[in-house]
């Protein structure tokens, strides 16, 4: 970025090329190890949710992408970097607006804040589990 600002000062011709995207700006929310250790407040379940949903729900609402990663996130224990570091979630985003809205986002999920759009939409999920509510009904 720095780069590109001084190439438009000492050449105002240049133009990037057509392939060009910007860097994804990205963030690391490290879990403590009492948050890890605490079997009562499952916190990658909550940002996770049932079948992905709670997931899906805020990288819609945000724009970017989340993942965990870290220490103890693969169930399979594979030879690669990112298990060498805490257990953290990842924020993704194209710009500065997307990586703090999905920062906020995830910062109420681990506050405990109440979400009225998110308990409904994990209340309908849990209906169509238990086979009381069908969506496909109407």
């Amino acid at each position: 970025m720095k780069m590109r600002k001084t190439y438009y000062f000492y050449y105002s011709s240049f133009v990037p090329p057509e392939d060009y995207k910007p860097l994804k700006k990205f963030k690391k929310i490290y879990l403590t190890d009492n948050a890890i250790k605490d079997t009562k407040a499952n916190y990658i379940g909550k940002i996770i949710g049932q079948g992905g949903k709670t997931q899906k729900l805020i990288e819609n609402r945000s724009g970017c992408k989340i993942g965990v990663r870290g220490r103890g996130a693969n169930k399979q224990a594979k030879d690669i970097f990112e298990n060498y570091e805490p257990l953290h979630i990842i924020v993704v985003a194209d710009n500065d607006e997307q990586l703090d809205k999905g920062v906020e986002e995830i910062g109420k999920i681990l506050n405990g804040e109440e979400d009225e759009e998110l308990k409904e939409l994990m209340d309908s999920y849990n209906m169509v589990v238990q086979g009381i509510f069908d969506d496909n009904y109407c």
